[in-house]
């Protein structure tokens, strides 16, 4: 990704896939419905923001008691994220609009 012929919009796209997959796989180790955990990238300038959808059921073990594992997942994408030259910030969803209705 270091490249000079790599365009910085490419740079951020590229940045933001390879984040959205490492946040997935920890996502889907955590829950009961791995296959219904989701997460969706907004690639701003020089920033991404990750958004972790998971079925209402899971959104307890994202997050974990008193925000453990929401914590743990962010002190392991600052790290990589700041390897890929972005910031990250991450989100997660108590549920999904594409597929549920809100409380």
């Amino acid at each position: 990704m270091s490249s000079p012929h790599v365009s910085p919009s490419q740079r951020m796209a590229d940045a933001a896939a390879v984040l959205q997959s490492l946040i997935l796989q920890i996502v889907r180790a955590l829950v009961d419905a791995p296959d219904q955990a989701r997460v969706d990238v907004l690639v701003g300038t020089n920033q991404v923001i990750l958004t972790v959808f998971t079925h209402p059921r899971d959104v307890g073990k994202v997050i974990g008691r008193d925000g453990f594992n929401a914590e743990a997942i962010r002190r392991l994408l600052t790290p990589a994220a700041g390897k890929l030259k972005v910031r990250a910030i991450l989100e997660i969803s108590e549920f999904d609009p594409q597929s549920h209705s809100p409380p």
